[in-house]
C-alpha cells in the first residue's frame, strides 16, 4: 500500500494507528519517505505492544544522525546531501550563464544503511 502524507513525526504516528486498528501494521514492512516519519511509525507501533523489527520492520529515508541514536536503531536509504547541494548550485551557475542550454539529468547514488529495525 502507498499512503500519501505529511513528511513528519506525527503523521508516521497518526498513520501507525490506523494501520493498527485495521490489523494491517503487525507482520508488515514499511518504508518511509523520510526518518521523522519512520520513528514516529515505531514509537506508535511500540505504543501498540509491537516490537520493531519483530513484529515490524521499519526503513527510513535520508539517514539522518538520529538514525543511530533511537531504539532500535533506524535502516535508513543514504542519500549523498553534499552532492546533491554540490550538483544544485553547478546547475544553477551554469544555467545563469547559459539559459538556453539544454537540461541535464544527474543520477546520484544512493546505499541502504541496514540497521536493527529491519533485520530478520
Amino acid at each position: 500500500q502507498i499512503s500519501r502524507g505529511s513528511f513528519g513525526y506525527d503523521w508516521g504516528w497518526d498513520w501507525a494507528a490506523s494501520m493498527h486498528r485495521a490489523g494491517r501494521l503487525a507482520g508488515s514492512g514499511v518504508f518511509a519517505g523520510n526518518d521523522e516519519i519512520a520513528v514516529g511509525v515505531a514509537y506508535r507501533a511500540r505504543e501498540e505492544g509491537l516490537r520493531v523489527p519483530d513484529d515490524v520492520r521499519i526503513i527510513g529515508f535520508d539517514d539522518s544522525r538520529s538514525c543511530a541514536f533511537i531504539s532500535p536503531s533506524l535502516s535508513s536509504v543514504r542519500v549523498p546531501s553534499r552532492q546533491i547541494g554540490g550538483e544544485a548550485v553547478t546547475r544553477l551557475v551554469r544555467r545563469l550563464e547559459t539559459p538556453d542550454a539544454p537540461f541535464e539529468r544527474t543520477v546520484l547514488r544512493t546505499s541502504l544503511v541496514v540497521r536493527e529495525s529491519s533485520h530478520w
